[in-house]
């Protein structure tokens, strides 16, 4: 698991992500995908979808979250 957490241009950027040689699950903030309901937070699932996120952009509300989905994944593989 790796946690990125960083100050841009006035704002705070974030990507969480559950990786092997590659990334399994993703949430991140970057401006790519402005047709999501959530825009900027987005979540990159297993399958490769990228769908909208319920990250605030809070890292102490949202770590909570992350780690929950985290759990889910490894209990369910």
């Amino acid at each position: 698991m790796q946690a990125r957490i960083y100050y841009n241009r006035g704002h705070i950027d974030y990507a969480y992500q559950l990786f092997t040689n590659a990334p399994v699950l993703r949430w991140d903030n970057k401006e790519e995908f402005k047709s999501l309901e959530n825009y900027p937070h987005h979540f990159h699932n297993f399958a490769g979808d990228i769908v909208s996120s319920p990250l605030i952009g809070d890292p102490y509300k949202d770590i909570q979250l992350v780690l929950q989905e985290v759990d889910k994944f490894i209990s369910s593989t």
